[in-house]
């Protein structure tokens, strides 16, 4: 849905280019600033990554009740809602109104949270739990996640660089998401120091390749970043996958 939502404001997006007196269709495609076609690639490349990891993932693990994989699945879900960006960006050539582009935005906002408490809801459960008690915390998570993005002040006159209203006080908020992050790889460090299991271990190292390269797709800094976050959550996601698989064999 969100992929073909994506493809469908891709179109609008070159349609008004092309009918647009002041600006050459082929300048819009040549151009990789956040006003150019290149800001559509890390939005494009996390949706094929939410896609596609997705499902093997779920294929994969079919078999086994995995916790860790089910909420790291639902952050792999959430990289999906990216592709409002390219809406964003519809909106802002098409000069849509404000306040559509600003509910879009807290929306981008809203998933990116849900995110980041996702993967930490998968290092701070213990391997035995159940995922039917994962209802409560996914609750809590996207309840919490809504309501911070409500709080944030956005500014409707401003496409930032990465692709969503200017965020007030966002440094606040990439230190607050950053925050987490680190607390969740802290999490399976100390899981691997207490139960002297290198696979948890490997299982960190593996989240700050997934970690990293969400940050480098979310900010977007430029087409080579966004190819090597790209690579980077890939890479990650299949370390982090082949390891909890390790671990549930000796379960």
């Amino acid at each position: 849905m969100t992929l073909f939502l994506s493809l469908l404001f891709i179109f609008h997006i070159f349609k008004i280019i092309n009918d647009s007196p002041y600006r050459p269709l082929i300048s819009f495609i040549q151009d990789s600033s956040p006003s150019g076609a290149g800001a559509i690639f890390p939005v494009f490349s996390q949706v094929f990554y939410s896609i596609t990891s997705g499902f093997l993932l779920h294929f994969f693990f079919r078999k086994t009740k995995s916790i860790e994989i089910f909420f790291f699945i639902l952050f792999i879900f959430s990289l999906s809602f990216d592709s409002l960006k390219t809406y964003l960006i519809f909106h802002e050539l098409a000069q849509k109104p404000v306040y559509l582009g600003i509910f879009v935005t807290r929306v981008i906002l809203t998933m990116k949270l849900f995110g980041v408490f996702c993967l930490l809801a998968s290092s701070l459960f213990p391997f035995s739990t159940k995922i039917q008690r994962a209802e409560i915390v996914i609750g809590i998570s996207l309840l919490v996640a809504i309501t911070l993005a409500s709080l944030i002040p956005i500014d409707g006159s401003t496409l930032s660089p990465w692709l969503v209203y200017s965020v007030g006080s966002k440094e606040i908020f990439i230190a607050f998401c950053l925050s987490l992050e680190i607390i969740t790889i802290a999490s399976y460090f100390l899981l691997s120091y207490k139960s002297n299991n290198n696979e948890f271990r490997l299982m960190a190292l593996s989240l700050i390749l997934v970690i990293t390269g969400r940050e480098l797709l979310f900010y977007s800094f430029g087409l080579i970043f966004s190819l090597a976050g790209f690579f980077l959550l890939s890479f990650g996601t299949v370390v982090f996958a082949k390891r909890t698989h390790s671990v549930y064999l000796w379960l």
